[in-house]
């Protein structure tokens, strides 16, 4: 989508923060925003209805929680779906937490072979 400042509206902070906190309609009224787009317009990018894309956009619908309907509309979007990761690891620190907490896990099982006692 379009670039605002220099940066592209999927590429923003706002858009991360807000995937991260697992807020996927309101990302995407950003971005829709951010590209002068109408709803019914994105509607029609994502192959919604404009009601529903209001819906969505409020965080009524959670549509966007099924990580196959966000690459869609990613997709149609023009954004990289490597652009859609804060929405799979969160914020940095939960990112860090999770990588701890495999790490840990991995070490666990090579130490102990995975069996107890």
């Amino acid at each position: 989508m379009t670039e605002t400042g220099g940066v592209f509206a999927w590429d923003s902070p706002e858009f991360r923060r807000l995937l991260a906190q697992h807020q996927p309609g309101p990302a995407f009224a950003l971005i829709r925003e951010r590209s002068g787009l109408t709803q019914e317009k994105f509607a029609n990018l994502v192959n919604w209805g404009r009601t529903n894309t209001g819906r969505i956009e409020r965080g009524e619908r959670q549509a966007l929680y099924d990580i196959r309907e966000l690459t869609r509309v990613a997709d149609a979007l023009g954004i990289p779906r490597a652009a859609l990761l804060p929405a799979l690891l969160g914020t940095r620190n939960q990112a860090l937490s999770k990588a701890r907490t495999a790490k840990e896990s991995v070490t666990w099982t090579a130490d102990n072979s995975g069996r107890s006692g």
